[in-house]
């Protein structure tokens, strides 16, 4: 045994000296990441991390059931598993960091979250609690990523705050409890001037959160907040004050591809033969198997065969980041310019993979800084009529009435601008059944929301459910970026000449973007290794099977009307196209190809991407399906997807809405994220609470 122990400890040295890119490589440019720290200090701030850390690493573990923050945030003090949440949050470990952050989010004083990058240079006690982002050894800004172990830290204290704040409106503490969650959403604030895109996520993610919280906890206990409570609250959510569009746009990525091109290719020239593969292997590596680092850096090592070069590269990165950064510090989702592609939807994804692995999540900040802008003015209006019933007894007869006694002034909706007269409005306001008109021998009738639950966090869906919907979202998604080129919405008719051909051009881009992709290009690997013995009939028969899972219909169903089919139809159409493709020449080849042990090749994806299209874009496939798919995805506001509740409103609520993307006011009948309203009131989260409680 003994012999067996050093034989491993020898074989792990032997990889590590193997993998290691050579003395010549290995000289980490000190720069970048020093640049990167040296970031995170602002003149004339203080670092919250210096005392929100701490207590954080003292904390104890939450229960573990239920997990996720949704799930938590729906539990109320008649649930079974709240006595262990209260008890956790009343323990003086977790009222310790609840201190610390009212102490970091006083807007008297001048915060940031300064945790350095790199094990090393963070307290030893901070590391042992996961308090810091690993950038490996040596340090590779890239791994950063994949490396922010603080956050899981910081899930939480999210966790903290929401059962803190139900809590104390238990209690019935309204001002402690709106303190609270108005300084979640500073805290959020602060996070988001963090340097990484995913950091950024993060933040406007938990800010999102924090506001529909705030909202939820308003709702759940109407007598809570009074109009006092409410006018502080709309201060201290003042756009103003709070000022979302001075986020800084993310630094870590550029900083982490300047390290990288000084590592991995030759000044002037290209991808180094000796380092771009073990370098890169470092970014895709399972950082559990130091094993993985073998394959990983030969697939690298091909890929640099094919990535492009010193000067190409530099050029693409800041012809990437600056298109974002122009659009990002532009701020106007109206500005012509945000309806241009990106140069990065316009880059070769295979030859500059490099940079796709380093900056893919930054594309998602752009949706998610409209979206808690949304939330942030559309919840400041909705307390504002909160406060007004507070005082007044009844809803307010307009949505103005609540100013400036409410707030001091409403905030425009951020979906609403009529381009022709360059108008802009505020969020639309209604009370059910009140102003809801009626025919002169109608009663009123209670106003029915369905709120798409696809996409939420925290869902109850079962893991078969989840995977179905995935794989079929996944399979659509190419078809549904060429739907919008070839539907005319004028004349309501599709160019089937050019279907076909953009169809096979995306597809094909489909195909370069998965090879560039590793974890997806494992993923479909293990896939197809898992089915490579298994006859064809007995694959579709499994897939009939999965189908027809009860615990799947009402999802399938969902599903098929967002492709503008009925769950027969849809049904249908996926199994041919799923028995047209396992029986392909190309299909076969790859599972051929797989069962061996080797990778696929980009011809052989794209090969089978192309045998998918031919067979889909058949005369009999177009005309029973695909003309009904094509309009379906070209007019997404007109259809839905994913589970659902139905919430049927009475004037006991009043309704809050943004119009949403499509600028059209639709009385919020259909919401959530496929819905084309945007529901700010009554909160999802209580729609949903009221949903699983049968009332």
């Amino acid at each position: 045994m003994k012999r067996r122990r050093t034989a491993h400890s020898v074989l792990g040295i032997v990889l590590s000296l193997v993998l290691t890119v050579p003395a010549s490589a290995r000289q980490t440019p000190p720069d970048p990441l020093k640049e990167l720290n040296d970031s995170l200090q602002v003149a004339g701030t203080k670092d919250a991390a210096e005392i929100l850390c701490p207590p954080l690493a003292a904390m104890a573990a939450p229960p573990a059931s239920p997990a996720g923050l949704r799930k938590v945030s729906l539990l109320t003090p008649t649930d079974p598993e709240w006595t262990s949440w209260d008890t956790w949050a009343a323990a003086e470990p977790q009222q310790a960091v609840l201190a610390a952050l009212k102490t970091i989010t006083d807007p008297k004083s001048k915060f940031v979250f300064g945790l350095r990058f790199g094990r090393p240079n963070v307290p030893p006690d901070w590391a042992a609690a996961d308090l810091f982002v690993d950038t490996g050894d040596p340090p590779l800004i890239a791994l950063a990523n994949n490396g922010m172990r603080y956050l899981s830290r910081l899930d939480t204290l999210m966790l903290l705050c929401t059962v803190e704040a139900e809590r104390l409106a238990a209690a019935d503490k309204p001002d402690e409890c709106a303190e609270l969650l108005v300084n979640w959403f500073r805290f959020c604030r602060i996070m988001a001037e963090r340097p990484f895109a995913k950091e950024k996520i993060w933040a406007i993610t938990q800010a999102e959160s924090a506001l529909e919280r705030l909202g939820d906890i308003a709702c759940a206990h109407p007598a809570l907040f009074k109009e006092k409570t409410i006018q502080n609250i709309n201060k201290d959510l003042d756009l103003r004050a709070v000022a979302t569009e001075r986020v800084r746009f993310p630094i870590g990525e550029r900083l982490a591809l300047k390290q990288l091109v000084a590592l991995a290719i030759d000044e002037r020239g290209g991808p180094k033969p000796d380092a771009f593969g073990p370098t890169l292997a470092r970014l895709t590596a399972d950082p559990h198997n130091a094993y993985d680092l073998f394959p990983q850096a030969a697939w690298w090592s091909e890929i640099g065969k094919q990535h492009a070069g010193w000067f190409d590269t530099r050029d693409m990165i800041e012809k990437v980041l600056n298109d974002w950064q122009k659009r990002w510090e532009l701020n106007n989702i109206f500005d012509p310019i945000m309806a241009t592609p990106t140069d990065y939807s316009k880059m070769d994804r295979l030859r500059f993979a490099m940079i796709d692995t380093v900056v893919r999540d930054v594309p998602r900040i752009f949706d998610l800084r409209t979206r808690v802008t949304t939330q942030l003015t559309g919840i400041r209006s909705a307390l504002a009529v909160v406060g007004y019933k507070s005082a007044q007894g009844q809803w307010p007869p307009s949505l103005p009435s609540v100013q400036p006694r409410f707030v001091q002034k409403l905030d425009n909706d951020p979906w609403y601008w009529e381009k022709e007269r360059d108008v802009r409005d505020i969020f639309r306001y209604f009370v059910p059944m009140r102003d809801q008109p009626v025919g002169p021998r109608e009663l009123p009738k209670p106003h029915t929301i369905r709120v798409d639950m696809s996409g939420i966090a925290d869902r109850h869906d079962s893991a078969v459910t989840a995977s179905v919907v995935a794989s079929i979202r996944k399979e659509f998604a190419t078809l549904k970026s060429v739907a919008s080129q070839v539907y005319d919405t004028a004349t309501g008719t599709i160019d089937t000449s050019r279907f076909k051909e953009k169809w096979l051009e995306a597809a094909k881009a489909e195909a370069r973007r998965i090879f560039s992709d590793q974890e997806e290009l494992k993923n479909l690997q293990n896939n197809l290794t898992m089915i490579a013995d298994v006859p064809v009939e007995q694959r579709l028969a499994a897939l009939q099977a999965m189908f027809d899972l009860p615990e799947t219909q009402s999802a399938l169903t969902d599903e098929a009307r967002t492709l503008g089919l009925t769950l027969e139809e849809f049904k249908s159409f996926f199994l041919a196209m799923n028995k047209a493709v396992n029986e392909s020449e190309a299909f076969n080849s790859i599972v051929a190809t797989v069962k061996v042990g080797s990778k696929p090749t980009l011809d052989a994806i794209e090969e089978l991407q192309v045998a998918s299209v031919e067979f889909a874009t058949t005369p009999e496939m177009i005309e029973t399906y695909l003309k009904k798919v094509v309009i379906a995805l070209a007019n997404p506001a007109s259809v839905m997807t994913g589970p659902s509740i139905t919430a049927n409103l009475t004037d006991r609520d009043f309704v809050l809405y943004s119009v949403g993307p499509d600028m059209k006011a639709d009385f919020a009948k259909l919401v959530g994220p496929n819905g084309p309203d945007i529901l700010i009131w009554p909160p999802v989260l209580t729609l949903e609470r009221r949903a699983l409680k049968g009332n």
